[in-house]
């Protein structure tokens, strides 16, 4: 077995020899090259790699950056070598097995990205990741790491909306990249089962005779209920984070429409609690004519049970007011008062 590389870091290439000698003895010989201080010049590691991009999709990422130089090994011959961390907690996702400051390469192979100036991860947890790159020449040197860069892997779900034949009261938990509320409902338009969306202040989506789809709603809000009307029975799916929360939806005295922004069920009569200990809450209905109201006698009366993901509600309040979300309780109604 033989192998070169730089054993005793002075420049050049020494030489290791491994194996059974003529009278089947295992030998292994160290030959350090001691010209390389007088008759070669010391190897030059190659240049700091430039132009570094990362391209996120969804919990992959494409890493990339520009072809090095050196100034003895070809340019198409350098390999690459990166490191990729967590930033929260500093873990290693790949590792160069070189010194991040001097660039001092500590095994004698090819970068773990081999010639590539290219390299893709897949399935990373959410979060914040710093990474860099550095070029390793014929003599397996590496040159210095490129300035570090940063991307973020967010944590993406699906929403299936179900919408049945007619008005539909709908909010959504996904945030989709494409917010404009025509991006979000195309698939219907597509399909031609979509008639109209409506918001609480009366903006809609419509197809308009002779001028076509009209968006005066704009961009979708995790805040809002909407009115949606549809021909035929249908799932519409949202890709995209959910909601941060705690989760802040504020409110206007009187009547309003409002999203529940959780992917999970939870008791109505909870939810309001706080609105209702602040004699803030009047009445809350959803779309079947379920109900939250103080009915002297008996008091507060629930009948809507449990918010339910990606259902909307009318909500009447005594004056300008927030609703805050928090991480689900775990409170499901299961003694449901109706008159």
């Amino acid at each position: 077995w033989l192998d070169v590389g730089d054993m005793d870091n002075d420049g050049d290439l020494d030489l290791v020899i491994s194996g059974i000698d003529s009278l089947g003895r295992y030998q292994t010989k160290l030959y350090r090259n001691l010209l390389g201080n007088n008759s070669f010049v010391s190897n030059i590691v190659p240049n700091k790699p430039s132009g570094l991009q990362s391209i996120v999709n969804n919990n992959s990422v494409v890493l990339s950056w520009d072809h090095s130089t050196d100034d003895h090994t070809p340019q198409n011959s350098l390999s690459y070598n990166i490191f990729v961390r967590r930033a929260a907690d500093g873990v290693l996702i790949s590792s160069p097995l070189s010194d991040n400051e001097d660039g001092y390469r500590k095994v004698v192979q090819l970068g773990n990205a081999s010639l590539n100036n290219h390299w893709r991860i897949d399935s990373l947890s959410a979060g914040i990741y710093t990474w860099s790159v550095q070029a390793i020449d014929n003599s397996f040197a590496g040159g210095l790491f490129a300035d570090e860069q940063t991307f973020e892997i967010i944590d993406v779900s699906n929403q299936n909306l179900d919408l049945y034949l007619g008005w539909n009261l709908t909010s959504f938990y996904i945030t989709p990249e494409d917010q404009r509320m025509d991006s979000i409902f195309s698939p219907l338009t597509n399909s031609q089962s979509l008639i109209k969306v409506i918001d609480e202040t009366g903006n809609f989506i419509q197809n308009i005779p002779g001028i076509g789809w009209i968006n005066t709603i704009g961009n979708m809000e995790n805040s809002e209920g909407y009115y949606v009307k549809v021909a035929n029975d249908e799932i519409l799916t949202l890709l995209g984070p959910k909601v941060e929360l705690p989760f802040v939806v504020p409110l206007i005295t009187g009547w309003n429409i409002t999203g529940y922004p959780l992917e999970v069920s939870q008791d109505a009569f909870s939810a309001y609690e706080t609105l209702i200990n602040n004699d803030q809450l009047i009445k809350v209905i959803d779309e079947t004519g379920g109900l939250i109201e103080y009915i002297p006698g008996p008091g507060w009366i629930n009948t809507i049970g449990n918010l339910e993901p990606g259902e909307g509600y009318y909500i009447k309040v005594t004056n300008d007011c927030d609703i805050v979300f928090e991480e689900n309780s775990g409170k499901i109604a299961t003694d449901v008062k109706r008159i």
